[in-house]
């Protein structure tokens, strides 16, 4: 009589996708250069850079969005795989010009590259039309794509941070759509005292169409939005979604926390 063992369910598993958003991913390929220049380095030693031990899931999982997204380049196999910045990766992290339309190009770029990004934004046509809602994303990844649905909110999060990070489609332009109207020229009835008196006489001249808001913040900090004013009800709603994609790039976040357990099989 021989024992037979009893064959464990498989785990589903996911389409590769990113498990860092881009903008996280780019902040690494930053600590990369600071430490290794352009140089390539061995696996370990790039895993180590990035604070992560050499046998992290975390850290191996951290360097693989960096080549989805085209970031890194690597050579070799097994244990003298190398690693370092490709091509694109230096035309991010290496243009620090404040206004730098090949920076924006090159950050474009690798939010496309992964698979699963360039599929979705072909599919949804996502250049012209806006982004479907989250429910109608989790269906369509769920049922075509064959997400597991233990992954499939982590990446629609992604996504979505990573399209926005990169400004790209629809949904995530900023640019102006319409000329701003000039200010108008001072009062010509207006005399020079009066003109002297005005404590705002020697403060840059400031689109009338635009407020400056300031927000006290804990710890002493202050910020500060310029918007149009007034705003209609569905630009709000807007400003009120940007600032909900964006809450993982402006909150402050250590990847040495991550839970590896729960991230391993996604």
């Amino acid at each position: 009589m021989t024992d037979s063992k009893p064959v464990g369910k498989r785990k589903h598993r996911s389409p590769s996708y990113p498990y860092l958003n881009l903008q996280e991913a780019i902040n690494m390929a930053n600590e990369l250069y600071k430490k290794e220049s352009r140089h390539k380095i061995p696996v370990e030693v790039a895993i180590a850079d990035l604070g992560y031990s050499p046998t992290s899931g975390s850290g191996l999982r951290v360097l693989a969005a960096l080549l989805n997204f085209g970031l890194l380049s690597e050579e070799g196999a097994s244990e003298g795989r190398k690693v370092g910045l490709s091509d694109l990766g230096k035309s991010i992290v290496m243009d620090t010009r404040p206004l730098s339309s090949d920076r924006d190009r090159a950050v474009q770029e690798a939010a496309l590259n992964p698979n699963i990004h360039r599929e979705l934004w072909e599919r949804w046509q996502l250049e012209d039309a806006a982004m479907p809602s989250d429910q109608t994303m989790r269906f369509s990844l769920l049922r075509d794509y064959d997400f597991n649905e233990t992954a499939v909110n982590s990446f629609i999060k992604e996504f979505k941070e990573t399209l926005a990070y990169a400004q790209l489609g629809k949904e995530f332009r900023t640019e102006q759509e319409e000329p701003r109207v000039q200010p108008e020229p001072p009062d010509q009835g207006q005399s020079d005292a009066q003109r002297a008196a005005s404590p705002l006489e020697d403060l840059p001249k400031i689109n009338p169409q635009l407020r400056e808001l300031t927000f006290p913040l804990i710890g002493g900090d202050v910020l500060t939005l310029i918007v149009p004013h007034p705003l209609t009800k569905r630009d709000f709603r807007k400003l009120q979604q940007w600032i909900s994609l964006m809450e993982d790039a402006l909150l402050y976040r250590d990847l040495s926390n991550f839970d590896e357990e729960s991230a391993e099989d996604e």
